[in-house]
């Protein structure tokens, strides 16, 4: 656990307590809060649950890598910072502080509610948590992160040794790739790096409307900065590549995960405009979304992850919403309310998306019969099997073989 003296705890405290309404805690480097500034004693209940543990090592991870503060998603709609404490060589924990909503309404708080009861509260200890959080963007967020980060460092007189060197190379870095990629002599706008990192912590925490939020602003600057088709590619697929390379470091267990990568990558780079191409980078994100939900690389509940788990292993067969509740140890009702709020879409649609990308794999690779393939992913009949594949893809199971194949004539 970070270990600071209670006199630096007093002089820090009463240099930050005129920020609006935060706590501080101090964080071990694994995400678990070991008490705060303004109270003795450690802080339990959902703090300390599983999700917001993983989400907090994870930030403290990429803060340390990027060598500055970082912002990141607690949980679902839950926004929170963490600043290292770093003297020379040593990583002595971090500082935290208090998890905002990243929006207000009664709409916004009753999805916390919901994602607070998935990390372990109870109705109404959520319901009273989720009144009680303050609201507050991004933006907010990281001037809270600077001026703790910059405070801290100026009144313990400690020697970030290590966050200066990773930001050193991180800068490093977007100079090479300003090289890469020169800007005209026109000002343009500039392409925000550090929200590739901020899209990374989203969707590392199952936050998908966030994650998308991102994403939208992320192709919307690339467009902005050229519309020519050739640039977008690459730039799309630099961005699906990073993700892709940070994900696996924290999570070995993505390794499948870069294989699948090279494909989409196939397909952004045969994307003939740009709408085709914000197509096919949001459907390779939620895919690889999807896959850090089955190998538990996400801070999502445990039933939900028990439940895709579920799918991914059994959607060959004439799977029910009765087995998936069981295997999520949930009733069906239950499951099926949280694994709408957590992903975004039901159990039955996850269920006919992974029948029809292994559908799909079967078109692309093998001379398999529609026929025999619609009974292989567990569609059955063929003609179910083509109507749902058409509403999917647009297209008919033939049709997308042929095309897969070069043969585009109507």
């Amino acid at each position: 656990m970070p270990i600071l003296s209670h006199e630096l705890q007093t002089r820090l405290y009463e240099e930050l307590e005129s920020l609006e309404a935060e706590s501080f805690y101090l964080c071990s480097p694994e995400g678990h809060l070991a008490g705060s500034l303004r109270e003795a004693g450690v802080p339990s209940g959902w703090l300390n649950a599983e999700s917001p543990v993983q989400s907090r090592r994870e930030a403290f991870q990429e803060s340390v890598r990027w060598g500055e503060p970082w912002v990141f998603s607690l949980l679902p709609g839950l926004l929170s910072w963490i600043v290292p404490l770093n003297d020379g060589n040593d990583l002595n924990g971090a500082l935290t502080g208090t998890p905002r909503l990243t929006a207000d309404g009664p709409q916004a708080r009753r999805e916390c509610v919901t994602n607070l009861m998935a990390a372990g509260c109870t109705r109404a200890e959520a319901e009273a948590e989720a009144e009680a959080r303050p609201a507050g963007d991004e933006a907010l967020a990281r001037r809270m992160a600077d001026a703790v980060f910059t405070a801290f460092y100026r009144i313990s007189g400690w020697r970030p040794g290590i966050l200066d060197r990773n930001r050193a190379e991180a800068i490093r870095r977007r100079k090479m790739t300003d090289t890469l990629y020169p800007r005209d002599a026109a000002p343009r706008p500039v392409y925000p790096l550090d929200e590739e990192r901020t899209l990374l912590a989203l969707m590392k925490s199952g936050d998908r409307k966030g994650a998308r939020r991102i994403l939208n602003r992320l192709l919307g600057s690339m467009f902005a900065r050229s519309p020519d088709i050739h640039i977008l590619r690459a730039r799309a697929t630099e961005m699906m590549g990073y993700l892709v390379r940070a994900a696996v470091e924290d999570h070995p267990r993505l390794s499948p995960a870069i294989e699948r990568n090279y494909e989409w990558m196939g397909k952004i780079v045969q994307a003939h405009d740009f709408e085709e191409l914000t197509g096919t980078v949001i459907e390779a994100l939620n895919a690889f979304m999807d896959s850090m939900y089955l190998v538990g690389a996400s801070g999502s509940s445990t039933p939900v992850y028990a439940a895709l788990r579920c799918i991914e292993m059994r959607f060959r067969e004439p799977l029910t919403l009765e087995d998936v509740a069981g295997a999520a140890g949930l009733s069906v009702s239950r499951i099926a309310h949280l694994t709408k709020e957590v992903t975004g879409r039901t159990i039955v649609e996850h269920l006919r998306r992974r029948r029809v990308e292994e559908s799909r794999r079967l078109l692309e690779q093998t001379d398999r019969t529609c026929a025999d393939i619609a009974l292989d992913v567990g569609f059955g009949e063929q003609s179910y099997f083509i109507r749902r594949f058409r509403q999917a893809t647009g297209v008919t199971p033939g049709r997308y073989r042929r095309e897969m194949r070069g043969d585009r004539d109507d």
